[in-house]
């Protein structure tokens, strides 16, 4: 079993900041995906840089959060409010207009281009709360990461399901992802999903969410330590 470990959120505060930031210096993940149109995704930049892991850095596609960096979809109320500020939610829309779509496409452009403008060479692309595992979202994803040369993509989170339609999506998202010449991981897993696959030879992705606790670093979403959690060396998207 080979892990990567990527931390999520890098730029959306100070203090995860600071926690992710701690982590690539300690070799305790492999990489962070950053999220250009946060408050403190400069901040992101410039700890990258300095400690000079720029080279591990992907983009954290936002349209679920924060303030839209594009103008088109500025004219989308459906999408954003008054203030450019997203208001929608994962599975909370099923179609998009013509109009709603080139507008997402031109947002994902433009948080990618910032990344690239910072001099960013972006491994691999995910999303915030997934919302690209939307299939629609998938697509336009693929469109502006092909534009760009990025060719890593982060595949739908894996559990155990016995709803056929549910592993029905996640094959075609999958298949999807492969057909139209990306690579990626084997699976896409949190901490407690690790004990399916031990002595397996697969290659997963690991999500984690630093933040500094005391004198402990540990994942924000299940408070569990992020230390000790890789298996030996750890994996990199450019290992693919």
């Amino acid at each position: 079993m080979k892990i990567i470990i990527n931390a999520d959120d890098f730029g959306y505060s100070k203090a995860v900041n600071e926690a992710i930031d701690l982590c690539m210096v300690q070799g305790l993940i492999s990489s962070t995906t950053l999220m250009a149109n946060m408050p403190f995704a400069s901040e992101a930049v410039n700890r990258a840089c300095l400690n000079k892991y720029e080279e591990c850095i992907g983009a954290h596609i936002t349209l679920t959060e924060g303030k839209a960096l594009s103008r088109s979809i500025l004219n989308c109320n459906r999408l954003v409010d008054k203030d450019g500020f997203f208001q929608i939610k994962r599975n909370s829309l099923f179609w998009f207009t013509k109009s709603e779509r080139n507008a997402i496409k031109e947002e994902i452009d433009a948080q990618i281009s910032w990344l690239k403008s910072k001099g960013l060479r972006i491994s691999h692309v995910d999303s915030h709360h997934h919302i690209h595992t939307e299939f629609l979202v998938l697509i336009l994803l693929c469109k502006v990461c092909k534009k760009y040369g990025i060719t890593k993509i982060r595949l739908p989170l894996y559990y155990k399901s016995n709803n056929i339609l549910i592993k029905i999506y996640k094959y075609c998202i999958k298949f999807y992802v492969f057909f139209n010449g990306f690579k990626t991981v084997d699976y896409f897993v949190d901490k407690s999903m690790l004990s399916h696959f031990e002595g397996k030879n697969v290659v997963l992705e690991l999500m984690v969410h630093p933040i500094i606790n005391g004198n402990r670093i540990i994942d924000s979403v299940t408070s569990e330590s992020i230390e000790g959690i890789n298996f030996g060396h750890l994996f990199f998207y450019d290992e693919l």
